[in-house]
Protein backbone atom coordinates (compact mmCIF):
# COMPACT_ATOMS: atom_id res chain seq x y z
CA UNK A 1 0.00 0.00 0.00
CA UNK A 2 2.75 2.21 0.77
CA UNK A 3 3.93 2.18 -3.00
CA UNK A 4 0.66 3.18 -3.96
CA UNK A 5 0.20 6.00 -1.49
CA UNK A 6 3.41 7.00 -3.16
CA UNK A 7 2.61 7.08 -6.85
CA UNK A 8 -0.92 8.95 -5.92
CA UNK A 9 1.29 11.38 -3.72
CA UNK A 10 3.73 12.28 -6.79
CA UNK A 11 0.89 12.53 -9.17
CA UNK A 12 -0.16 15.95 -6.74
CA UNK A 13 1.29 19.41 -8.39
CA UNK A 14 4.40 20.66 -6.65
CA UNK A 15 3.73 24.20 -5.11
CA UNK A 16 6.94 25.91 -3.02
CA UNK A 17 5.59 26.28 0.61
CA UNK A 18 3.03 22.69 0.56
CA UNK A 19 3.99 19.88 1.02
CA UNK A 20 2.40 16.87 -0.78
CA UNK A 21 1.02 14.60 1.75
CA UNK A 22 -1.32 11.75 0.71
CA UNK A 23 -3.50 9.51 3.06
CA UNK A 24 -4.99 5.98 2.29
CA UNK A 25 -7.63 4.28 4.10
CA UNK A 26 -8.08 0.34 3.57
CA UNK A 27 -9.88 -2.62 5.11
CA UNK A 28 -8.52 -5.33 6.93
CA UNK A 29 -7.68 -7.23 3.63
CA UNK A 30 -6.01 -4.27 1.79
CA UNK A 31 -8.85 -2.58 -0.44
CA UNK A 32 -8.79 0.81 -0.41
CA UNK A 33 -11.90 2.71 0.83
CA UNK A 34 -10.71 6.14 1.14
CA UNK A 35 -8.09 8.37 0.15
CA UNK A 36 -7.16 12.19 0.73
CA UNK A 37 -4.83 14.68 0.17
CA UNK A 38 -3.73 18.08 2.46
CA UNK A 39 -5.89 20.73 1.48
CA UNK A 40 -3.98 24.44 1.83
CA UNK A 41 -7.47 26.06 1.01
CA UNK A 42 -10.41 24.47 2.55
CA UNK A 43 -10.67 24.31 6.37
CA UNK A 44 -13.01 21.87 8.06
CA UNK A 45 -14.35 22.52 11.74
CA UNK A 46 -13.50 18.78 12.79
CA UNK A 47 -9.85 20.34 12.46
CA UNK A 48 -10.31 23.53 14.05
CA UNK A 49 -11.81 21.24 17.27
CA UNK A 50 -9.23 18.72 16.93
CA UNK A 51 -6.65 21.38 17.24
CA UNK A 52 -8.01 23.21 20.16
CA UNK A 53 -7.71 19.70 22.20
CA UNK A 54 -4.69 18.89 21.56
CA UNK A 55 -3.36 22.90 22.55
CA UNK A 56 -2.85 23.82 18.53
CA UNK A 57 -5.26 26.54 18.03
CA UNK A 58 -4.55 28.07 14.28
CA UNK A 59 -4.49 24.69 12.80
CA UNK A 60 -7.82 24.39 10.61
CA UNK A 61 -6.43 23.30 6.91
CA UNK A 62 -7.57 19.68 6.19
CA UNK A 63 -4.18 17.20 6.13
CA UNK A 64 -4.53 13.81 4.14
CA UNK A 65 -5.64 12.12 7.20
CA UNK A 66 -8.50 13.92 7.78
CA UNK A 67 -9.74 14.01 4.44
CA UNK A 68 -9.19 9.83 4.29
CA UNK A 69 -11.49 9.84 7.41
CA UNK A 70 -14.38 11.95 6.06
CA UNK A 71 -14.53 10.23 2.90
CA UNK A 72 -14.69 6.54 5.11
CA UNK A 73 -18.40 6.96 5.98
CA UNK A 74 -19.12 3.91 6.93
CA UNK A 75 -16.17 3.69 9.32
CA UNK A 76 -14.98 0.40 7.68
CA UNK A 77 -11.07 1.61 7.60
CA UNK A 78 -8.54 -0.85 9.36
CA UNK A 79 -5.35 0.77 8.09
CA UNK A 80 -4.27 4.63 7.18
CA UNK A 81 -1.12 4.81 5.14
CA UNK A 82 0.14 8.77 4.94
CA UNK A 83 3.09 9.32 3.00
CA UNK A 84 4.89 12.68 1.91
CA UNK A 85 6.90 13.32 -1.40
CA UNK A 86 9.34 16.23 -1.62
CA UNK A 87 9.89 19.09 -4.20
CA UNK A 88 12.09 15.96 -6.89
CA UNK A 89 9.49 12.74 -5.81
CA UNK A 90 11.69 11.14 -3.40
CA UNK A 91 9.82 10.08 -0.65
CA UNK A 92 9.88 12.03 3.17
CA UNK A 93 9.33 11.37 6.73
CA UNK A 94 5.57 11.68 7.08
CA UNK A 95 4.51 10.66 10.63
CA UNK A 96 0.81 11.90 11.39
CA UNK A 97 1.42 15.11 14.04
CA UNK A 98 -0.64 15.14 17.07
CA UNK A 99 -3.74 16.13 15.88
CA UNK A 100 -4.13 13.45 13.07
CA UNK A 101 -3.08 11.36 15.96
CA UNK A 102 -6.16 12.40 17.85
CA UNK A 103 -8.25 12.41 15.07
CA UNK A 104 -7.47 8.95 13.84
CA UNK A 105 -7.72 7.73 17.43
CA UNK A 106 -11.09 9.63 18.33
CA UNK A 107 -13.11 9.96 14.77
CA UNK A 108 -12.05 6.33 13.27
CA UNK A 109 -12.16 2.76 13.94
CA UNK A 110 -8.36 2.85 12.37
CA UNK A 111 -6.34 0.05 14.08
CA UNK A 112 -2.75 0.58 12.33
CA UNK A 113 -1.13 3.02 11.13
CA UNK A 114 1.96 3.17 8.53
CA UNK A 115 3.73 6.11 6.98
CA UNK A 116 6.86 6.72 4.74
CA UNK A 117 9.77 7.08 6.65
CA UNK A 118 12.46 8.81 3.71
CA UNK A 119 14.67 7.53 1.31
Amino acid sequence: MLDYALTKCSEIPYRRGEARHFAVITDKRGKVISEGANSYIKTNPRMARAGKAVGLLDKTCIHAELAAIIGDKYSKGYKITVVRVGAKGQPMYSEPCCICKWLIKKHSCIKEISYSTGS
